[in-house]
């Protein structure tokens, strides 16, 4: 049985600022692998897989056949990104500072 492909558009510019973590550019189209614990591990256009946090991925492309089915997957989505949340703070706080927040979530 084959997987459902999910698709998503990056909405903002990120470095990695860790080992594994991808170099992505607002705009960019990823194919989604899998999402946990706040990231989602990515294949963009040119081939390069690697993990970027969950809440810069706006979903292009649903999985489900009817309406119920992708409002499911949506909430299943928005759950996975506000695990993010606990782990880095705000993420304002990460947009505005992350070398300060990396710093603060090591910490924890």
């Amino acid at each position: 049985m084959e997987h459902e492909k999910f698709e998503g558009t990056v909405s903002c510019n990120y470095k990695p600022l860790r080992p594994g973590e991808l170099s992505v550019k607002k705009g960019e189209e990823v194919d989604i692998v899998c999402a946990s614990n706040g990231y989602a591990l990515v294949k963009n256009k040119r081939g390069e897989m690697g993990n970027v946090p969950n809440y810069i991925i706006e979903l292009t492309k649903l999985p489900g056949k009817t309406l119920g089915e992708q409002m499911e997957y949506r909430r299943r989505w928005m759950e996975t990104v506000d695990e993010c949340k606990g782990y880095y703070g705000s993420v304002e706080k990460v947009l505005s500072d992350p070398e300060k927040s990396e710093q603060e979530s090591d910490e924890i």
